[in-house]
C-alpha cells in the first residue's frame, strides 16, 4: 500500500501533461498554417513587388546563412537539453548551468571563428553576390540572437511551453516581417532601413523568449521522480556533438542549392529560385504534420518491439504523404497560368518565366514525403546512428551534384539536383530500414493513386479556356472531384476514408453505426 499514493500522483500528472498536449497541439497546427500564410505573402507577393530581385535574395540569403551559423553556434545544445533536463530531478539547477556556460562559451568562441574566417568566406561570394561581403560583420547579432532563440526555445518545450514559442517564430516575427515591408511601400523606410529593422525584430523576438524562459523555475523543466543523478559532462557534450552533426548536415543540404546560387550565379536568382521553392514547401507541410503525431507511436512501438504498428504507420504515412504531395502539386502545376500571371499584373513577367522551376522542386517535396516515416523511423529506432550516417553522406552529394548541374542548366540545374539528392538520400534510408527490419512502406495502392491523380491531371489539362478566374475554379474543382472521388469509392486510402467517415458521424442527425 505505501507506494499507491506515488502512483496515483504519477498518473496523475501524466494526465496533466497529456492534456496539455492536446490543448498545444490544436494551437501549434493553427499557428503553424497562420505562419505559412503569412510567409507566403511576405515572401512570394510582397517582397518582389517592394524590392528587386538583388535585394530580395540578400534578405533570402542572410536569414537562411544566420540559420546555419546559429545552429553551429548553439553546438546542438538545445536537443540535448530537452534529452537530459528533464530527468535531472534535484540536480537540474547543476546540468541547466553547465549548459547555458557551455552555449556562452561556444557562441563566443564561434563568433571569434566567423570574424577570422572573414577573408575566405568573402573571397567565394565577392565577384558574384559583393553584397554580401560588404555586409559580413552586420550578421553577427543576427545570428547570436538565433542561437540564443534556439536553446530558449528548448528550455519552454522542456516546460510545455510551445504554444508562445511558434507564435513567436511562426506569426508574430512574420507579422513585424509585414508591417517592415509596409513601412517600405509606403516610403517610410528605404532598403537599408527594412533590413536592419527586420534584425532588430529577431533581436526583440529573442529578448521576449529569453525574459520567458528564465522566468520558469527549474522545478517546472524536470519529470517527477526519484532520480537525482546529472548525466555526466562528458555524454552532455558527446550527446551535443552528435546532434549537432545530424541537424548541420541535414539542414546544409536544405540550403546548399541557395549557398551555390549565390557562389555561382549571384545573389539576385536566389529570389526566383526560393519564390518557387516556397510554393513547393506547401506540398510537405501535410506530411509534416502527420510525422509529428506519429513520432511518439513509434518510438512507443520500439519500446513494444512492435513491428506490425511500425509497419502500418510506415505504409500509411507514405500513402498519405504521396496522395497529398502529388495532389497539391497537381492543382498548383494546372493553375501556372494564374501564378504567372499575377506575376505580370505585378509588372515583374521575369518572375513568371522561371514557374518551370516548381516541376523539379515540387517532386523534390513529393519524394520527401512518398517515403513516409523513414526518418522517424530510423531515428526512433536502435539503429538510429544510420540516420546520422545517412546525413553526412548526404552533404557532399548534394554539393557535388548542385557543382556539376548549376554552371550547365543554371536555376533549374539546382532544382534536379535538390530532387536528385533528396531521391537518392530516401532511397537509401528504405533500403537501410529493408535489411535491418524487412520494412518497406510500398503497396499496390501507391501505384492505384498515382495514376488516378496522373489521369486527373491528364483530363484537367484538356479543359476548354474560359478566362483566367473562372478556368482556374474550374481546373481545380474539376481535379479534386476526379481525384478524390475515385480515391474514396475505391477505398485507395482506408485512413483517408476513416477521416471521412468521422466527419460524417458528426453532421446532425448522423451516428457512428
Amino acid at each position: 500500500m505505501p507506494e499507491r499514493k506515488p502512483v496515483l500522483s504519477y498518473l496523475a500528472s501524466l494526465s496533466r501533461i497529456m492534456g496539455i498536449i492536446r490543448r498545444q497541439a490544436i494551437w501549434n497546427a493553427l499557428f503553424s498554417y497562420i505562419g505559412i500564410g503569412l510567409g507566403a505573402v511576405n515572401v512570394m507577393l510582397l517582397m518582389p513587388r517592394f524590392m528587386d530581385e538583388q535585394e530580395q535574395g540578400f534578405i533570402i540569403l542572410t536569414t537562411q546563412l544566420t540559420l546555419l551559423l546559429s545552429m553551429l553556434a548553439s553546438m546542438g545544445l538545445p536537443a540535448t537539453f530537452i534529452r537530459f533536463l528533464p530527468q535531472t530531478g534535484a540536480a537540474a539547477r547543476q546540468t541547466y548551468r553547465f549548459l547555458l556556460k557551455v552555449l556562452l562559451l561556444s557562441i563566443t568562441l564561434f563568433t571569434v571563428t566567423y570574424v577570422l574566417c572573414r577573408p575566405l568566406l568573402t573571397a567565394i561570394y565577392q565577384e558574384k553576390s559583393p553584397v554580401f561581403p560588404e555586409h559580413y560583420l552586420e550578421i553577427i547579432p543576427f545570428f547570436m540572437s538565433m542561437a540564443v532563440f534556439l536553446f530558449f526555445e528548448a528550455v519552454l518545450t522542456t516546460a510545455l511551453r510551445t504554444t508562445f514559442t511558434l507564435f513567436l517564430k511562426e506569426v508574430l516575427l512574420r507579422l513585424l516581417t509585414l508591417l517592415g515591408i509596409i513601412l517600405l511601400g509606403l516610403g517610410w523606410l528605404d532598403y537599408w532601413g527594412f533590413f536592419y529593422l527586420y534584425m532588430v525584430f529577431h533581436l526583440g523576438i529573442a529578448l521576449l523568449l529569453t525574459l520567458l524562459a528564465v522566468s520558469v523555475p527549474v522545478s517546472r523543466l524536470v519529470v517527477p521522480q526519484e532520480s537525482t543523478r546529472a548525466p555526466g559532462r562528458k555524454l552532455l557534450v558527446r550527446f551535443a556533438i552528435m546532434n549537432l552533426t545530424t541537424a548541420i548536415s541535414f539542414y546544409i543540404v536544405i540550403i546548399i542549392d541557395t549557398l551555390m546560387i549565390t557562389a555561382l550565379m549571384g545573389v539576385g536568382y536566389i529570389t526566383f529560385y526560393s519564390i518557387y521553392n516556397n510554393m513547393a514547401t506547401v506540398l510537405s507541410v501535410p506530411g509534416r504534420a502527420l510525422g509529428r503525431i506519429v513520432q511518439p507511436l513509434l518510438a512507443q512501438a520500439w519500446v513494444r518491439e512492435d513491428r506490425v504498428h511500425i509497419s502500418t504507420l510506415y505504409e500509411r504515412t507514405s500513402l498519405m504523404g504521396i496522395f497529398s504531395a502529388l495532389g497539391l502539386m497537381g492543382l498548383i502545376w494546372l493553375n501556372a497560368p494564374l501564378v504567372e500571371a499575377l506575376y505580370i499584373h505585378m509588372g515583374k513577367p521575369v518572375y513568371a518565366s522561371y514557374f518551370s522551376l516548381f516541376i523539379p522542386l515540387g517532386l523534390n517535396a513529393a519524394i520527401n514525403v512518398a517515403f513516409g516515416a523513414n526518418h522517424l523511423i530510423l531515428h526512433t529506432s536502435p539503429h538510429y546512428l544510420w540516420d546520422t550516417v545517412c546525413n553526412i553522406l548526404l552533404v557532399p552529394l548534394a554539393i557535388g551534384l548542385n557543382y556539376l548541374l548549376i554552371p550547365e542548366h543554371g536555376l533549374m540545374g539546382a532544382a534536379v539536383a535538390s530532387a536528385l539528392s533528396t531521391l537518392l538520400f530516401n532511397l537509401a534510408k528504405w533500403a537501410i530500414l529493408w535489411r535491418l527490419y524487412a520494412l518497406q512502406p510500398f503497396h499496390w495502392r501507391h501505384g492505384a493513386v498515382a495514376v488516378v491523380l496522373a489521369a486527373a491531371f491528364f483530363l484537367c489539362r484538356q479543359l476548354p479556356d474560359v478566362g483566367l478566374w473562372e478556368g482556374a475554379f474550374l481546373r481545380s474543382l474539376s481535379f479534386c472531384l476526379l481525384a478524390g472521388v475515385p480515391v474514396l469509392y475505391w477505398r485507395l486510402i482506408p485512413s483517408l476514408n476513416e477521416v471521412v467517415r468521422i466527419v460524417r458521424a458528426k453532421l446532425p442527425g448522423r451516428g457512428l453505426s
